[in-house]
């Protein structure tokens, strides 16, 4: 519509604008919604150096102070828009606090290098500051103000903070902690000591990079005084260069957190590699001691990472009631894609009826170039008996009925190797993603990280897992490797066409071998999938196999989704396999090759049955 057009028909009907109608509330909400939320510029570096949406770049204000005058004088006269405070050297960001003569205050204090400024405004305003985002690290003349600050001055509606530290407040003899009574979000960034003071309504704790003046004992004291807290989530909490993890200055002999709903703790290939390098004990102690210490709630969600396998049994008893058992179990491993990185696995139990609901993450180290070889090798191959060993003879494993597990991560867990023997009351079984074309495969001598068969796979089911009634195989067809995308790209692409018939074949091949051991399976499904160009993957056909290995129905493209997911398993009715097994393999092909450390939890999707 041409400008002369909207002039004529506004005089036409004797109207003036509608944006002088729009009330001046409604308007100023309209706004708040202009700024985007803050997004710090080192939120990749320290992830829990995050904020709240209230949050906000001013800067996107501009453009509405330059509309019009009503408009600026709108603005200008709203102090809550600009409520947030950037205390910072960096160019580019003005100084609001005269626009925002009431309210409270979000306040960011990042790189600034006038101490004195700081803590006057500071000590002016501490009683209107909500939340406050203090990095630190890298300005030293301001670390003096910090301490002084938190040591003197109270905020009373503080409710949200995070202090970023790091190596340069090595020298600074005093804990820092914010004097507020409501506090329910705390986040440390390599804090130099672990604080005294009493949050009683704290729900939110992370803490990472904790120094080495950090010992269990202040720790866990400090937990004792958090009552309320729902979320734990403890970082490279690893005692650098020690391995103290005795209880000095811990008063407490176990600490209950009644309300806990969340608890991570991890220590990162990065700390442990250093660990390892420098000769001091694994890390694993420190978790070993704080587990022994902790008294969590059964509801509890739990994730762990990067333990030892051998951990795995100290682990499974410490956290949970020892008549607990996993009913649901998923499993995915990592490759190391560069000298350094650690390869292992990723485990998830459920079990909804016992609200269990816990992941660890399993690892061997490879921790640099100069480590023989062979004995990398020799300690992954203990590592892979040391789990098989863990799946046979712990107990929470001991009732698992329904295992997903990701085929090209398996790596030498295969046959002979496999652990699928271990689950003796197996009655649902989900393999998915990429599978290698056969022994004969091009491809298999000359990629260096070649996905096993899925004889290798699934031969064990000849005659193990007495139980299992029902078998999801997803196929996902390999993409064409970049080495080949000249020389062998026909006979490649050859090969990946008759790659789904030869899966088809062997898993109708298996379901005939177990009914003539006396262990019929009651269906078996053959999904069949391509990779896209974006990432993704598509879906070619469903095959399903009755008990005699008969081919039961085909179903082609995405439109027959709704009919597979009703007929895989008729017997369940309010939590349906069938569907959670799709929806965790749409999941977990269009995410592709993801390693052990940045695994998410959405590539275990499905429900859990009681």
């Amino acid at each position: 519509m041409r400008p002369t057009t909207v002039v004529t028909v506004a005089n036409a009907n004797g109207s003036q604008p509608a944006i002088n109608r729009i009330p001046a509330n409604i308007l100023a909400t309209i706004f708040s919604l202009v700024p985007a939320w803050w997004q710090v510029p080192s939120r990749a570096r320290f992830p829990f150096y995050n904020s709240s949406a209230h949050m906000r770049d001013l800067r996107q204000l501009g453009p509405i102070l330059q509309s019009c005058r009503y408009w600026r004088a709108l603005a200008l006269s709203t102090p809550s828009l600009w409520s947030t405070i950037w205390w910072t050297d960096r160019v580019g960001h003005g100084d609001y606090l005269s626009l925002c003569t009431r309210g409270p205050l979000y306040v960011c204090i990042a790189g600034a290098t006038h101490g004195e400024a700081l803590d006057v405004f500071l000590r002016t305003y501490h009683y209107r500051i909500r939340e406050l985002y203090w990095d630190f690290s890298s300005v030293v003349n301001t670390q003096g103000v910090l301490s002084r600050i938190m040591s003197e001055v109270p905020f009373p509606v503080l409710e949200r903070c995070a202090l970023l530290d790091h190596t340069l407040a090595a020298a600074r003899t005093l804990p820092v902690s914010p004097r507020s009574a409501g506090l329910h979000t705390l986040r440390l960034h390599a804090p130099t000591y672990i604080l005294s003071s009493s949050f009683p309504v704290l729900t939110q704790l992370e803490i990472s990079s904790a120094s080495s003046r950090n010992t269990l004992g202040p720790l866990l004291a400090f937990l004792e005084k958090t009552p309320r807290l729902e979320s734990l989530r403890i970082v490279d909490y690893a005692l650098a260069g020690s391995a103290d993890v005795s209880l000095e200055g811990s008063r407490p002999n176990q600490v209950r957190l009644p309300c806990l709903r969340m608890f991570f703790v991890e220590e990162t290939h990065t700390t442990q590699l250093h660990l390892h390098a420098e000769g001091h004990a694994r890390i694993s102690a420190f978790q070993r001691m704080l587990i022994a210490h902790l008294v969590i709630p059964p509801s509890c969600k739990i994730e762990m990472g990067v333990l030892e396998v051998g951990d795995l049994e100290m682990v499974t008893k410490g956290l949970f009631d020892p008549a607990v058992r996993a009913t649901h179990l998923y499993f995915e491993g990592s490759r190391p894609s560069r000298i350094g990185d650690a390869a292992g696995w990723t485990i998830k139990l459920k079990n909804t009826k016992d609200k269990l609901d816990v992941t660890f993450s399993l690892a061997h180290l490879v921790p640099h170039h100069l480590v023989d070889p062979c004995k990398i090798t020799r300690d992954a191959k203990e590592a892979q008996i040391t789990l098989c060993g863990a799946f046979s003879s712990l107990p929470v494993f001991s009732r698992v009925r329904k295992l997903w597990m990701r085929a090209d991560t398996l790596c030498d867990l295969c046959s002979p190797n496999s652990f699928l023997p271990a689950f003796k009351r197996l009655e649902f079984l989900t393999v998915y993603d990429e599978f290698e074309f056969s022994s004969r495969n091009p491809r298999r001598r000359t990629h260096r990280q070649a996905h096993p068969t899925i004889k290798d796979v699934l031969e064990p089911l000849e005659e193990a897992c007495p139980r299992l009634t029902t078998l999801v195989v997803e196929y996902l067809q390999p993409s064409l490797p970049v080495e080949h995308n000249l020389t062998c790209s026909p006979t490649y692409h050859t090969a990946a066409k008759s790659a789904s018939g030869e899966t088809r074949m062997y898993v109708q091949a298996l379901v005939r071998a177990r009914r003539g051991n006396g262990h019929p399976l009651a269906s078996a499904v053959v999904i069949e999938r391509e990779p896209g160009v974006d990432g993704t993957s598509a879906l070619i056909a469903t095959h399903t196999y009755d008990a005699s290995g008969r081919l039961a129905s085909v179903l082609y493209a995405l439109a027959q989704t709704d009919r597979f997911e009703r007929e895989l398993d008729p017997t369940e009715t309010e939590d349906t396999d069938s569907a959670d097994t799709y929806a965790h393999s749409e999941r977990s092909a269009s995410s592709g090759h993801k390693a052990l450390t940045g695994l998410g939890r959405q590539g275990f999707g499905g429900r859990c049955e009681r």
